[in-house]
């Protein structure tokens, strides 16, 4: 089915070109169906069938920041129902997890993600900036943004001429085999990206280089480290990380960040309809058909990896946690009164995107809803 979606943010046409647009309807339409989902979930009984309900979380799953939830709680959780009721050792540490889903996959399921600097204008003044620039992708994944951002540098240095534009860019993921995946790319710029591993929830001191077949000598790309990049882009990462541990994890990304630098952040939000599915009763929707429920709005998902789903405040103040500041933005083609209605309030600068995905086989909507915010980081 999943196919069968329009997965993409659309593009609506404009006097400059595509314009980037994910405000299809007002954000806070769908948090009274995400309630009541929550509130069904919460009331599942006790001991029901893990393979349908998987479990019903006790007292230690808190809404994070409230109580938090651990690497260790969901260890626990996934011993005590998994899909199908069979637990896999390989899949209860859900960073092992992503590893197993890209020896799996690799990069075959690889489609660009033409809108990245779109979202961010900032993004994309980085990457058409001069050589001494550098951007970040922090979980690059299969390299749909980072590869499409190499060729937007590339072509800024071609039509410059002089060799005055077209940053440099540094990709890193959790996963070995994701960043071998993207190395192998046919489309994968090694002249002008540099690649990593590394667990954001560690110090970035524990990253380790991947070199890609037709790179240049050490030294001709930047590293991963302290300071290294002018613009770090966060896509869809966090929400991967055990809540526990987000505040480490946005605090050594955010270390990477030059002074004066930004994080540009994307991930999933509350009242995102693909996980809180029909709240008609139906157990077979959205996370309980999926995956496993760890309380508030943290989820596994059957191959073991994680998604949790933002509410603005929460951004907000991991934000602050790391000494980052939250400045409003305005995403290309979108309007000041669209950048309004977008933020979560006068004095919040996390805006709430929304797109309403049609199956094009049943017709039937599905509202999804994602966090997007610029994290600046002082120059002192």
């Amino acid at each position: 089915m999943r196919r069968n979606l329009h997965t993409r943010p659309r593009m609506a046409a404009s006097g400059t070109g595509a314009a980037f647009h994910t405000n299809d309807f007002p954000w806070q339409d769908t948090l009274p169906a995400w309630e009541r989902r929550a509130a069904y979930l919460t009331a599942l009984p006790s001991g029901d069938d893990a393979t349908t309900a998987r479990i019903r979380p006790d007292a230690a799953y808190t809404d994070w920041p409230a109580g938090g939830v651990d690497a260790a709680l969901i260890r626990a959780a996934s011993e005590a129902a998994t899909p199908g009721g069979k637990p896999s050792s390989a899949s209860l540490d859900p960073f092992v997890a992503w590893d197993d889903f890209y020896a799996r996959h690799g990069a075959g399921f690889f489609k660009p993600r033409a809108y990245g600097h779109k979202a961010f204008p900032l993004l994309a003044d980085a990457v058409r900036g001069g050589p001494k620039v550098t951007v970040l992708e922090v979980g690059c994944g299969n390299g749909s943004n980072v590869v499409p951002l190499a060729a937007l540098a590339r072509a800024a240095a071609s039509d410059a001429k002089d060799g005055s534009a077209g940053a440099r860019l540094v990709a890193c993921d959790v996963s070995r085999d994701a960043v071998e995946a993207v190395a192998a790319l046919e489309a994968f710029d090694a002249e002008r990206t540099a690649l990593a591993v590394w667990d954001i929830t560690r110090d970035v001191g524990t990253a380790a280089r991947v070199r890609a077949d037709g790179a240049p000598d050490a030294g001709s790309l930047p590293s991963l480290g302290p300071e290294c990049a002018d613009v770090a882009l966060l896509t869809f990462v966090l929400s991967a990380v055990p809540p526990g541990m987000m505040g480490d994890a946005i605090k050594h990304v955010a270390e990477c960040v030059r002074p004066g630098g930004a994080i540009c952040f994307r991930d999933y939000a509350a009242g995102d309809m693909k996980v809180a599915g029909k709240d008609d009763g139906s157990r077979q929707q959205g996370a309980l058909a999926d995956g496993l429920w760890l309380g508030g709005r943290c989820f596994r998902r059957g191959d073991g990896t994680l998604s949790y789903f933002f509410r603005a405040a929460e951004l907000e103040a991991l934000a602050a946690e790391a000494g980052l500041v939250l400045e409003t933005f305005t995403p290309e083609g979108w309007s000041a009164a669209d950048v309004t209605a977008a933020e979560a309030g006068p004095e919040c600068r996390v805006q709430y995107h929304t797109v309403g995905l049609v199956n094009r086989k049943t017709r039937e909507r599905m509202p999804r809803v994602t966090v997007s915010a610029v994290l600046r980081k002082p120059l002192a």
